[in-house]
């Protein structure tokens, strides 16, 4: 477990945690936007994390099935798929 139960999730934490998880891919920044956090690499939006700390990446018409096999849900106004574990 990446996170304790002691430790209070939020989605600016979520979201930091990914980044660096994702540090060797490039220069991972973070940016609030819609009551969460952007992830964004070299300017680009590829993630986010909801207001309620869910995190989600963006998908492709490839990758889509791959995500909802596993049990992913998209954003209900993006077209970005949960993680559904960290």
């Amino acid at each position: 477990m990446l996170i304790s139960d002691s430790e209070v999730v939020t989605s600016q934490g979520i979201a930091e945690l990914l980044a660096s998880a994702l540090a060797p891919i490039g220069d991972i920044s973070l940016e609030p936007r819609l009551q969460g956090v952007a992830l964004l690499d070299d300017g680009v939006m590829f993630g986010y994390v909801d207001a309620t700390g869910t995190p989600y990446l963006r998908a492709t018409a490839m990758s889509a099935p791959r995500f909802h096999a596993l049990g992913s849900t998209k954003h209900p106004e993006m077209q970005y798929l949960s993680l559904i574990h960290i």
